[in-house]
């Protein structure tokens, strides 16, 4: 990322596998591996970013699930990397808001990109997401950009250390 004055500089923290593992096969190498991929990352990146965003122009937008508030069953390794996430941006935020620097999370609900519908909604999973979400249409990768693009526009200025569930009703923050 380039200084450039006059301009938003925005990170968009956004890296992460999900996979559905009951308690008893996880093992601390994979779970090791999974926050290695859907934590670490966030760090180094806000670590390495932070000094070059200007003051009063940037923002630091991570992404995480809506999965922390549902908790659903053989994802417990997969949501307290969620957890983490949110946590991290709390505390981020406090620690770069001097600096001017905005930070927030958007916890997606089920996105239907090409990998979810090939591996997972299956016709019983599109009725349950489209009757627990207040809004009953499937959620699509680019209604998660607009919210991204919100983000990190002047338009949400007022908002650091926040999540904002992106997941069209489905749960309450």
């Amino acid at each position: 990322m380039k200084k450039a004055e006059g301009r938003i500089q925005v990170l968009v923290n956004n890296a992460a596998i999900d996979p559905r593992i009951a308690l008893a096969e996880q093992t601390t190498e994979k779970l090791d591996d999974l926050f290695a991929i859907n934590l670490r990352p966030f760090f180094i990146l806000a670590r390495a970013c932070a000094p070059l965003m200007p003051a009063g122009q940037s923002a630091i937008i991570n992404l995480s699930s809506i999965t922390f508030h549902q908790g659903p069953a053989k994802m417990s390794a997969y949501v307290a990397t969620k957890a983490a996430i949110i946590g991290f941006t709390r505390a981020l935020a406090r620690e770069l808001g001097p600096a001017r620097i905005r930070v927030n999370t958007v916890s997606p609900g089920w996105v239907m990109t090409e990998r979810q519908l090939r591996e997972y909604v299956t016709p019983a999973t599109r009725k349950l997401i489209l009757k627990s979400q207040c809004v009953p249409e499937l959620l699509q990768p680019e209604d998660l950009a607009e919210v991204i693009l919100f983000l990190a526009s002047g338009a949400s200025r007022a908002i650091s250390g926040q999540e904002i569930l992106a997941d069209r009703g489905w749960f309450h923050s």
